[in-house]
């Protein structure tokens, strides 16, 4: 390797990059060019052919190289190509987005310490092993095109983007993005590390801060994003996979969604957070075949729906969604496998109400449920769909079960305290079985069926305010070993003269009112069961015209 010397001052040096370049002395020849201070506007492109590596003599930030002509400011190309800089500031042309800022062609090799890349269009590396170490890319994007290896550290970018295309395990650490108004860090058809990045502050609403396509294999620890301007993660493709470990985000603009994942993407959250900030928007939209698991992840202050769940699957353990402005889930024609789930809160100012699970002809297994301070449901359910939970525990739910519209839902092992209507109902054909459940200080009637059926098998309903079990309109309700006792109203009510009641092995007991009260109509049978001290009397008729 050869060492020249270039200055803007000294007679005995070259007064140029090019010239040395150029000086035939020097044909395909490793070159370091130690360079003097000053800005060097170069007539044209310089190419690079050989190993050059170019190193400020007074130290970073005090060369800038550009070039007058339209064109890029280095191009490296052949076998041999290698171009190192070390504390260099590249200025490109703003004007010309044909030609990339530095351009290094396949088969070549690129490294940046200590640099600085403004303007222009974009850096893109094309070869092997690229290196990028405490650089700063302002207004100027780095495209990562092909190669294998190689990495992205330290770096800082403002108003600009990294892009990874058919890029091969390049890593990236310590990355900062701010105020960019298109897309921060794409990702297609590549497998990529990405530690410890923070994207923040971003201008105009186009394109993600993030974006995973085309197959893409993405791994990320500890990113944090906050303020995106558009949709904050956007993942897609069949093949591409994603996972999140650390991962934070904060706030979003997107009319939509803030994650959207689909098209068969399949992603991971783990010890995660998501914050809304009270975005009118769904936090995570999974949608066309997509796949989301999650353990230990927390979505928090929603204005809209915390999942919306479409054609999908949603999977894992140790999800929290507290303050909620809608559903915590929302599922459409898809599959929800969750363990240790918590609903907490509403969302303050919240224009509906706080639930836990929507189903809408999907499918839930839910283990180890948490709901409290609800102003909705834990779960509604409809049009075909079909729930089982089991390990319940709600307190201070509205109306904590719902099975609607010829749904199926079975809940084995629950505890619900001062819901304010019925702990467990349904309607419009729906059915509903729980098993193993406690009840107790509900606000109204605490069991309820309307045109559904109703089984219940080992509960023991306490302390309501209205009826411990009712049932109108032809539904049908069965309480198999089953207590009812010491509340303020009816301990069964059965309207309607086509409702059907079954009573088996059960207890009706210290109820104000009637133990039973009944339509002289209605099929009502009993089978062991214990009525007694029920303050308006062990059986009673409804009146004459009474439904």
């Amino acid at each position: 390797m050869y060492t020249a010397r270039v200055s803007q001052t000294d007679p005995h040096a070259f007064a140029s990059l090019r010239a040395v370049l150029r000086d035939a002395r020097y044909a395909n020849t490793d070159l370091y060019l130690h360079v003097e201070p000053g800005r060097y506007a170069e007539p044209y492109a310089l190419e690079i052919t050989s190993r050059v590596m170019i190193v400020p003599v007074e130290g970073p930030g005090t060369v800038e190289i550009s070039v007058a002509a339209a064109d890029s400011v280095f191009v490296v190309k052949g076998d041999r190509g290698a171009l190192e800089l070390y504390g260099i500031h590249v200025r490109g042309r703003a004007d010309m987005p044909d030609s990339p800022t530095v351009l290094a062609e396949q088969g070549t090799r690129f490294k940046a310490v200590d640099s600085v890349f403004t303007s222009g269009t974009e850096v893109e590396v094309n070869g092997d092993g690229t290196e990028v170490v405490n650089c700063r890319f302002d207004g100027c994007d780095l495209y990562w095109k092909r190669g294998t290896g190689g990495f992205v550290r330290d770096a800082v970018f403002r108003g600009a983007g990294l892009t990874f295309w058919r890029a091969v395990n390049p890593t990236v650490s310590s990355v900062r993005f701010s105020d960019y108004d298109q897309g921060s860090l794409t990702i297609a058809d590549s497998s990529v590390m990405v530690t410890d990045c923070v994207m923040s502050s971003f201008g105009k609403a186009k394109g993600g801060s993030l974006i995973v396509k085309d197959g893409s294999d993405a791994r990320f620890n500890n990113l944090s994003i906050t303020g995106s301007p558009d949709y904050s993660v956007l993942a897609v493709g069949e093949g591409t996979r994603v996972a999140f470990n650390g991962f934070s985000l904060t706030a979003w603009t997107n009319e939509k969604s803030g994650i959207a994942i689909g098209l068969g993407a399949e992603v991971s959250f783990a010890a995660s957070r998501i914050d809304a900030v009270g975005a009118a928007s769904t936090a995570v939209t999974v949608s066309e075949g997509g796949t989301v698991t999650v353990e230990d992840l927390v979505v928090e202050n929603t204005g809209a729906q915390a999942f919306f769940v479409k054609e999908s699957r949603l999977s894992g353990r140790g999800l929290v969604c507290r303050r909620l402005g809608s559903y915590a889930i929302a599922a459409l024609r898809s599959r929800i496998e969750l363990a240790d789930v918590e609903f907490t809160a509403r969302l303050p100012g919240a224009e509906n109400d706080a639930s836990g699970f929507y189903l809408s002809d999907s499918r839930l297994d839910a283990d180890g449920v948490r709901a409290s301070e609800l102003t909705g449901t834990v779960i509604l359910t409809s049009d075909d769909s079909q729930a089982t939970l089991t390990s319940v525990s709600a307190e201070r739910v509205w109306k904590p079960v719902m099975a609607l519209g010829i749904s199926t839902v079975r809940v084995h092992g629950a505890r619900v305290t001062e819901s304010g209507a019925a702990a467990f109902s349904t309607n419009d054909r729906g059915s509903l079985t729980v098993v193993d459940a406690l009840v107790s200080g509900t606000g109204d009637t605490a069991v309820w069926s309307r045109g559904g059926s109703l089984n219940l098998t080992s509960v023991t309903v306490s302390g309501t305010a209205g009826a411990g079990a009712a049932v109108e309109e032809g539904a049908e309700l069965t309480l198999e070993d089953t207590v009812v006792r010491d509340g303020h109203g009816v301990g069964v009510s059965v309207r309607g003269a086509k409702s059907q009641v079954k009573l088996l092995r059960s207890r009706i007991t210290g109820n104000a009112l009637a133990g039973v009260q009944a339509h002289s109509d209605a099929v009502v049978e009993m089978r062991d069961v214990v009525l007694r001290d029920n303050g308006g009397g062990d059986w009673v008729y409804l009146a004459e015209g009474a439904e």
